[in-house]
């Protein structure tokens, strides 16, 4: 699995499934590379459409109006691309709960033309993107799935720099 990858996020894919992790800070700039390294996705899958799972861990800033804006342009830009797209937002209490409401505010202001759903934990996500994209990709599985966020999130991990 080929992979982008800054202090602030990993992204991958594992079939035609777009993989991001966003560890620190969600930035225009990585916003970019991502739309960039999903749209060869989508080029390169015969099925055409992908999925798009965004993993914003808890101890990541809070969106710049920068950001969200880019994330917006994203999701519109990929309409005739994107099949279905979660965001787990993880983490636990007020806090992650007030942010899963801001991220599906968002999601209802850019008025996707595809399922667009927010989650709490990531297998909750991937069963959902399984259910979603099995039709067009019988090969996807849950278990594979699982296996490419790991891998993605040891990547992130072994690169990161000692506490």
């Amino acid at each position: 699995m080929s992979h982008i990858q800054d202090t602030n996020h990993i992204a991958g894919s594992y079939e035609n499934v777009g993989i991001v992790v966003w560890h620190h800070e969600t930035t225009p700039e990585a916003v970019t590379n991502l739309a960039t390294m999903l749209w060869q996705l989508a080029d390169t899958r015969e099925e055409a459409k992908i999925g798009l799972i965004q993993i914003v861990e808890a101890k990541c800033a809070p969106l710049s109006s920068d950001a969200r804006q880019a994330i917006g342009e994203l999701l519109q830009s990929g309409a005739s691309r994107i099949e279905c797209s979660t965001v787990v937002y993880e983490g636990q209490g007020f806090r992650a709960a007030t942010v899963r409401g801001i991220v599906t505010g968002l999601a209802m202001f850019t008025r996707t033309s595809f399922p667009h759903h927010v989650f709490a934990t990531v297998p909750a996500a991937i069963q959902w993107h399984v259910a979603h994209l099995r039709r067009t990709n019988p090969r996807l599985s849950e278990t594979g799935l699982v296996g490419a966020v790991a891998a993605l999130r040891n990547k992130l991990s072994a690169s990161a720099p000692p506490t």
